[in-house]
């Protein structure tokens, strides 16, 4: 089969953009710091969210909890991330987090954010820092270590 010139460029300029499109797709891994990892009912714990990588977009957010077996995720127990930038008159009391329905505690739980019409908690991430207060509204947690993935675009 012959390829006429024509064609070749078109195919070229194909190959061009799908890899303008690919380069822009980023995938941001790393632990955040904790600086207070018990979180309970009243007295909410911390977590620093740095990076250096600037994202145009996040396309999901995702929180890898690992829990103490000393004070895990037990029944009952609720967990909620919430970006301390938040405006308490916002009408956002707490951000996403998740609740134990279970029998047994859970020492591991993953939570992703992603972006929809009204969703805060992305765009309070997208100027890469962020303080998040770790709020246990129901039992108490203390928390080994949190590892993000963030998933978005870089400009």
């Amino acid at each position: 089969m012959r390829i006429r010139p024509l064609m070749a460029l078109v195919l070229l300029v194909f190959a061009f953009v799908g890899v303008a499109v690919a380069g822009n797709a980023y995938v941001y891994e790393s632990s955040i710091k904790l600086k207070d990892p018990f979180a309970s009912s009243g007295d909410p714990g911390r977590a620093i969210y740095k990076t250096n990588v600037k994202f145009t977009s996040i396309d999901m957010f995702c929180l890898h909890v690992t829990f103490d077996a000393s004070d895990p995720l037990d029944p009952g127990d609720s967990l909620s991330f919430t970006p301390a930038s938040w405006d308490p008159n916002s009408g956002f009391l707490s951000g996403p987090g998740y609740f134990n329905p279970g029998s047994s505690p859970q020492y591991s739980r993953t939570i992703c954010i992603v972006p929809y019409p009204g969703e805060a908690f992305i765009p309070a991430v997208l100027d890469r820092r962020e303080i998040i207060l770790l709020e246990a509204h129901q039992g108490s947690v203390l928390i080994s270590q949190i590892d993000v993935e963030v998933f978005g675009s870089v400009g």
